[in-house]
């Protein structure tokens, strides 16, 4: 029997007593790692995630575009000079498990919480102000245009004898062909060296995927226009949502892959795992936290939140956890109020400033419009974390607004002439009046409601709260012993 097979067959089949939350999706819910994980008893293995194993240093004379473009920061933070940044894959499966597609928040102890467009933009200093980042129908003559406009490039000595890839390569262009070239001293030949950095800058930092070998070929377009554009008119794009909605398809699709193989985190890896040191103390990595050295801060140029987690090294004590899956779900099922970091810490960081990046499309953080990634729609949920903003969190119990067949539109099993542009154009148009959209909430937080005082409070007093604070909920219907999802495969054969 397949796995996903076994997987439908024990998911249908519900410990006695047991009925889905009000505010779940029965169908999602049996096919959430957190139901075969706490409800099963299953044992789940943690993801692997398709993320940059070299770095690239920075050219001087790409700075120009990619400061004009607002790509700047980002690659401040994966150049090549740089510490490469560990990843913890089994901190970030335990997360995954606690994200629910429903509400696209995480579930905790404390409440909800999510990576908002706040998070991204201190972060990554990624733009949030510009035109959303929609499908592009990329045409059947994209790999003969590729390969005509590289013909004439130099080549990095250590790269071996000049191939072209081969027609079958229909998805894109492979990693092994973009990272074979070298800037040289034409102009010409600095742009395409900066179009094939763009490309690996996206398709391994901002946008990773199952894919590892190749970068879908519907970014193509947005690498030309950072490396030919004007440069005093290069096309605007908001670069920030798309990583963010990127980073939620990822976490929807991941939390309902329950196979006992590791199964691909996509999105950014990069975003999740800055953000989770930042705002708990599990897994966290010991660092310095000196204030940073002096930056030349200019219109774009200069450090990030991210900065702090991307610059100095890790260490870890003898006694902390690390890259143990296991311990860190048993971390999270008793995270206190007092162990997160519910809104950033700024200028202790940075006292010369931060990137204008950073702050500058604050205006944006509230809005509820959707983010649009490629084909992906994803809802922006910031009206049920507030508290991460400061702000009093009101008892939001209805669910997205989206269509559900919009959420989850998907490339697989489609023709290559599928035509998506015309599809998504309605919200790709609606990013444009994001602003008209933000959430209007003047009060602050508020403990007293939010229920961190003796006399409890309305929000985690709240039965839409109540089903997921404790696991003794599901301890009830936890199988004993527990076994491994392996095991319980052979016994279904």
């Amino acid at each position: 029997m397949r796995t996903n097979d076994f997987n439908h067959s024990v998911a249908m089949a519900a410990p006695q007593g047991y009925v889905t939350p009000e505010v779940l999706d029965a169908a999602t819910d049996r096919k959430h790692r957190s139901y075969f994980n706490a409800v099963l008893g299953c044992s789940l293995g943690q993801f692997r995630a398709r993320v940059p194993m070299v770095t690239m240093v920075l050219d001087p004379r790409w700075l120009p575009r990619l400061r004009a473009s607002g790509l700047l920061p980002l690659a401040r933070l994966v150049e090549g000079e740089r510490p490469r940044f560990s990843y913890d894959f089994s901190l970030l499966a335990a997360l995954v498990d606690r994200w629910r597609p429903e509400t696209h928040t995480l579930h905790l102890t404390v409440g909800e919480m999510a990576p908002t467009l706040q998070d991204v933009s201190y972060l990554h200093g990624l733009p949030l102000r510009g035109d959303a980042m929609g499908p592009t129908d990329v045409g059947q003559g994209w790999r003969d245009d590729l390969l005509d406009r590289f013909g004439r490039v130099q080549r990095s000595s250590t790269a071996q004898a000049y191939r072209e890839f081969a027609p079958t390569h229909t998805d894109g262009p492979p990693k092994w062909w973009i990272l074979q070239f070298k800037v040289s001293a034409t102009e010409y030949e600095v742009a395409r060296h900066l179009e094939a950095y763009v490309l690996w800058l996206m398709g391994w930092v901002m946008f990773c995927s199952s894919a590892d070998s190749f970068v879908p070929k519907h970014l193509l377009p947005f690498a030309r226009y950072v490396a030919d554009g004007p440069l005093e008119a290069i096309p605007q794009f908001s670069w920030g949502s798309a990583v963010l909605a990127a980073t939620y398809r990822g976490l929807c699709t991941s939390c309902l892959k329950s196979s006992e193989a590791e199964p691909i985190f996509g999105g950014c890896p990069l975003l999740l795992q800055l953000w989770v040191h930042e705002r708990f103390q599990i897994g966290r990595p010991a660092i310095v936290h000196s204030p940073y050295e002096a930056y030349i801060v200019d219109n774009v140029d200069g450090p990030t939140m991210g900065s702090l987690w991307c610059d100095r090294r890790f260490a870890y004590a003898h006694v902390q956890t690390r890259k143990s899956y296991p311990d860190f779900v048993g971390q999270f099922d008793v995270l206190r109020d007092d162990e997160i970091r519910w809104e950033p810490t700024l200028w202790s960081r940075a006292p010369e400033g931060l990137s204008p990046l950073c702050v500058r499309d604050a205006e944006y953080w509230r809005t509820r419009s959707p983010l649009v990634f490629d084909i992906y729609v994803e809802e922006h949920a910031v009206h049920r974390v507030l508290r991460q903003l400061g702000m009093f969190q009101e008892i939001v119990v209805p669910r997205s607004l989206l269509p559900p067949h919009v959420h989850w539109f998907t490339r697989q099993g489609q023709s290559v002439g599928q035509l998506w542009a015309p599809r998504l154009a309605e919200f790709v148009a609606k990013w444009t009046t994001a602003l008209d959209h933000v959430v209007l909430e003047g009060r602050p937080h508020d403990d007293a409601v939010w229920g961190l005082t003796s006399s409890g409070g309305t929000y985690l007093g709240h039965e839409f709260m109540s089903y997921r604070r404790h696991r003794s909920y599901h301890d009830a219907h936890r199988p004993s012993p527990t076994v491994t999802l392996h095991s319980e495969i052979r016994g279904h054969l």
